[in-house]
């Protein structure tokens, strides 16, 4: 690029020989018109003017740009030969350069084409200018835009510089962003910190626009978003992420980022010298335009590049069957404005006035025939359009007349086909039968139509005959259920009916032993019974002719029973507190059952039946009564009343501790025990040993051993008047008691043989334990023999014991003496 000193000069001197003479430079785009894409290369100003605007310095000339630019999307070549042309991929700009007339570039600027490097598919709309290459031009603004390089200078400065810029006479200053299509055009077109005409040195926090047409407006209150920092008034401002923060307290001045950290095109805050590396100033950007005084100049033109939509054809199809006629005005339309051109396809076709939007075609003989159009709207399109001449055929048909007493009508065709043709015959609106060729015909005219016609439609490839006769036949009926043709009783049913013809009389019989004469009567049925009853239904009418008819409905009517519901169980009867019920009535497996167990506690439920009949398991402990409720709804819906019995229960007790053993004597104390604290319950027991007693104690003392006792206890509720009798079998468990029994050998002893044998006589002992009376150890043998340690008198003892620890005691003295003593003889 040529450095802006020297091109504002030239273009200075150029504005103002040509002012001076009374010409007025100008750059105009004079078709005005948008340009379509059509998926190929396309010039993007063919109408183009230049006026007033020679270039003589070799390095100039014009510049034209793609404001949206996307460098993997869009590319622009020049397809001429007398400039020299410069591609610029960064910035969407291509350069014509070198010495020429206004003329001259104006042609060639035709040889400039714009290529979406894409799909067609996703080409979007696309907006150009053409400038001179001092400046670029936004159409979105109107404006001017020139970025400085200017390593190092600071925003002070760059204020000062921009504002003596001018720019064809217009008015320069620091950018001013009000939008993002023009901050994305500026952020394209820098290369480093560019800065921009935004300050809060005025006032920390209060970002305004100190420059341009824009000056003194506030943008921006505080800093960052993240910290509360927010727009005035919704106005457009981009800050990076964690802008503006003011770093050190000295940061007012606004500039673009470059920093590849920072979101693109965002701004930053800096101070007026600027910052280091990314953030170190690289120039400024300078705008033209807007300013009060700026002349009216016309250096720069746009254009619109919008992607071209094939015109949709929208063709009345009655005009593609012509039937009879070798000739057509056929009305083309598009959603476009287009022109059009229109020709046959086949030598034995023509069209006429074939330019126009409603063209005649015209055909040497009947048959199919196609056409193309050429359709030129935004892009070049073509359609095929294909019409069809063809032979009119006649519905003409004859009828065998019938009275009151038929039912059937003969048709029989007398038109004429010249093809094949599908026949369409018709009883009433309705096509009763069809096919190809169907030259006679037998109609039954059937029940439910005033006014009867039959009649013939023919289509021949298309082309369509009709016709249509009246007819007189007996009343046909035509009678149904309206409403509840099933259901619960009373069953509330609603008859239809429609007359045929006009009718003197009904009689309906609805197949209970009444009648009715009402044309659509409405009939309440009854069921007494436990199954399904149907009913027959039958009517009867009368015309006003005298011709009579009659219809019959078999079982069409069904009346479902009402279910009759009950508990098996009875009340007023005392049962165990643990119970299993089930329904007992009418309904079946698949009917539901609504049981009411709302009386019961949540544990006391052991099988919850759901919505089936049962069985409904509980143990009820918790009261003497329970209300249970149940009602039965059949699949049909039919509902039986609610019920509910009461669960009388029998006292429920049990009684503490468990089974009591022990050697005799054995004492007892037995405590009765409910859950139930509702109930009131008064006992009488037998302890089984021939004590009895009251209360919800039971002492006894049993002393016979080797012997189980049974418990018997009589409740009686005075809540509910129920008894029961609770029998413990063996719930007193005396131990058998050894008997100890010994006899010893020999029962004297001497001392010359001081040794005794014990036979062990004891009954029921497993364990014993012998004292012999002399201070040795006791012996637990069965029957020990002892050696006594000398002459005395000793007390033996035996202590017999058995395995459930119960014992018996013996005891014997015996005796060690000397030998009997003889006297020596005299």
């Amino acid at each position: 690029m040529k450095r802006p000193v020297s091109l504002f000069f030239f273009f200075l001197f150029l504005t103002i020989i040509l002012w001076g003479q009374g010409q007025i430079p100008q750059i105009v785009n004079s078709g005005e018109g948008t340009i379509y894409y059509c998926g190929q290369p396309v010039t993007v100003f063919p109408d183009i003017l230049i006026q007033n605007i020679d270039i003589e310095n070799p390095s100039d000339g014009f510049k034209i740009s793609i404001a949206n630019y996307n460098r993997e999307e869009d590319a622009l070549h020049y397809q001429g030969s007398k400039f020299s042309a410069k591609w610029d991929r960064n910035y969407g700009n291509l350069e014509l350069t070198g010495r020429g007339t206004g003329e001259e570039y104006m042609e060639e600027i035709k040889y400039v084409v714009y290529e979406y490097l894409l799909e067609p598919s996703a080409f979007r709309q696309k907006s150009f200018s053409v400038s001179l290459i001092d400046a670029d031009y936004l159409p979105h603004t109107g404006h001017f835009y020139k970025y400085f390089r200017s390593r190092g200078i600071t925003w002070t400065k760059a204020k000062e510089l921009a504002s003596r810029e001018t720019l064809y006479g217009l008015q320069g200053y620091l950018a001013t962003i009000t939008s993002e299509e023009e901050n994305d055009f500026i952020w394209s077109k820098i290369d480093g910190v560019g800065w921009i005409g935004a300050s809060d040195a005025e006032n920390e926090g209060d970002w305004k626009w100190v420059t341009g047409p824009e000056e003194g407006i506030s943008f921006w209150h505080g800093g960052p978003a993240e910290q509360g920092g927010q727009p005035v008034e919704g106005r457009y401002s981009f800050w990076d992420r964690g802008e503006p923060n003011n770093n050190l307290g000295r940061e007012h001045y606004a500039h673009m980022n470059m920093n590849p950290s920072t979101l693109p095109k965002s701004w930053n805050d800096l101070p007026d010298i600027g910052g280091t590396e990314y953030y170190y100033p690289q120039g400024y950007v300078v705008e033209y335009g807007g300013m009060e005084g700026d002349p009216e100049v016309q250096l720069s033109a746009v254009g619109f590049l919008k992607k071209g939509e094939k015109p949709l054809l929208q063709l009345d199809q009655s005009d593609l069957l012509v039937c009879g006629e070798k000739e057509q005005q056929i009305h083309l339309k598009y959603d476009q404005d287009v022109d059009i051109l229109i020709h046959s396809l086949d030598a034995s076709a023509v069209v006429l006035e074939n330019s126009t939007l409603t063209p005649t075609l015209k055909a040497d003989k009947f048959g199919e025939y196609n056409f193309e159009v050429e359709v030129f709207g935004q892009c070049k399109y073509s359609d095929i359009v294909t019409v069809k001449f063809q032979h009119q055929p006649k519905a003409d048909f004859f009828i065998e007349e019938g009275d009151c007493k038929g039912y059937n009508i003969n048709l029989n065709f007398t038109g004429s086909t010249l093809g094949p043709a599908i026949f369409y015959w018709y009883s009433n609106d309705t096509v009763y039968i069809s096919g190809s060729e169907m030259k006679s015909v037998e109609i039954p005219l059937g029940f439910g139509q005033r006014n009867r016609k039959v009649g013939l439609k023919i289509d021949e490839k298309g082309c369509i005959d009709q016709s249509f006769q009246s007819v007189t036949v007996t009343p046909k009926m035509d009678f149904w259920v309206e409403e509840n043709s099933s259901g619960c009783p009373p069953l509330d049913v609603k008859f239809g009916n429609i007359d045929v013809e006009e009718v003197e009389s009904y009689f309906w019989d609805f197949g209970d032993g009444t009648t009715s004469d009402e044309k659509a009567p409405s009939h309440i049925y009854e069921n007494n019974t436990l199954t399904d009853t149907t009913f027959n239904v039958w009517l009867k009418i009368v015309s006003a002719e005298g011709c009579e008819n009659s219809g019959y409905l078999p079982e069409v009517i069904t009346v479902h029973p009402i279910p009759t519901v009950g508990l098996d169980f009875k009340e007023n009867f005392c049962y165990p507190e643990s119970g299993k019920i089930n329904y007992a009535g009418s309904a079946g497996e698949r009917d539901k059952y609504i049981w009411d167990l709302s009386d019961f506690k949540t544990s006391e439920i052991t099988e919850d039946p759901g919505l089936t009949a049962g069985p409904l398991e509980f143990k009820l402990w918790s009261k003497p009564t329970v209300k249970i409720g149940i009602q039965a709804v059949t699949e049909f819906g039919c509902k039986s009343e609610k019920i509910v019995k009461t669960y009388i229960k029998k006292p429920s007790f049990f009684v503490e501790p468990d089974t009591i053993k022990g050697c005799p004597p054995v004492e007892t104390k037995l405590t009765i025990t409910t859950d139930d604290l509702i109930d009131e319950v008064s006992y009488i027991w037998d302890a089984g040993n021939g004590q009895t007693g009251k209360g919800e104690s039971i002492e006894a003392e049993y002393n016979d051993d080797g012997k189980y006792y049974d418990l018997i206890i009589f409740a009686n509720s005075s809540v509910t008047g129920c008894v029961d009798t609770l029998l413990l079998p063996g719930k007193v468990f005396v131990y058998p008691v050894p008997r100890a029994n010994f006899s010893p050998s020999p029962e004297v002893a001497y001392i010359t043989d001081p040794e005794i044998k014990f036979n062990n006589l004891s009954e029921g002992a497993d364990i014993f334990e012998w004292d012999f009376g002399d201070l040795t150890p006791l012996s637990s043998e069965e029957s020990p023999q002892h050696r006594f340690p000398g002459m005395g008198v000793y007390n033996v003892s035996l202590l017999a014991g058995n395995e459930y620890g119960c014992y018996d005691f013996a005891g014997r003295e015996v005796k060690v003496s000397v030998e009997k003593i003889y006297p020596p003889n005299a």
